[in-house]
């Protein structure tokens, strides 16, 4: 039992100083990155990136495969998101899921060449990636600027729009997994003393 908890007290303090600082692991097989900083996970590839009169309904399509096809193991894949101002002006700038990504990649990985996808090239179709938010009144869609981490409105239909879209799921942050960890500890620490006053009762 002393082992077990001694585990789980080893476990718990390697979260919490992992925690710290931002990890990023990157899939290329699956296209999968994995910010455990900021508590996300990212599709990086799948519908790459071209122009399409289709948008949204290709990427909720795409998103929708992923989650039958199970990606990762995982069924809660979704659209990033971004709160747009209500007077039709761009979101704020690094704001949002994209927004959360271009600064973790920015902080992460100095070098731009290093960032995975090609997200960090000058002249690639990643500087512009979809969010589902659309421009009030117009037939654009906000989408993220990875040049510089502004929003600016995109018209699907552009064939030089380079028009993208990841797909985003939330992942336990560090702090959660030492909570969950830490309350397993306990439980664990309770059951037994239970057991042990069980077995010294039907020894009386």
């Amino acid at each position: 039992m002393k082992n077990l908890l001694g585990a789980l007290a080893i476990v718990v303090c390697g979260a919490v100083s992992g925690g710290a600082a931002a990890a990023l692991d990157y899939a290329p097989d699956t296209g999968i990155l994995t910010d455990t900083g900021a508590g996300r996970m990212w599709v990086l590839h799948g519908i790459g990136f071209a122009s399409s009169y289709g948008f949204p309904g290709f990427a909720n399509d795409w998103v929708a495969t992923l989650n039958q096809t199970q990606l990762g193991g995982h069924t809660d894949w979704a659209l990033p998101t971004v709160v747009a101002p209500l007077d039709g002006s761009a979101p704020p700038a690094m704001s949002g899921d994209l927004g959360t990504l271009f600064v973790s990649l920015s902080g992460e990985l100095p070098d731009r060449t290093q960032w995975p996808f090609g997200l960090g090239a000058e002249d690639y179709g990643g500087r512009i990636i979809f969010t589902d938010s659309p421009v009030p009144g117009t037939a654009n869609f906000w989408g993220l600027n990875f040049g510089n981490g502004a929003h600016v409105a995109v018209y699907p239909g552009n064939a030089y729009a380079y028009v993208g879209v990841m797909a985003v799921r939330p992942v336990p942050e560090p702090e959660t997994w030492s909570m969950l960890l830490a309350g397993l500890a306990v439980g664990t620490m309770r059951l037994t003393i239970r057991r042990r006053k069980s077995d010294h009762l039907v020894r009386l």
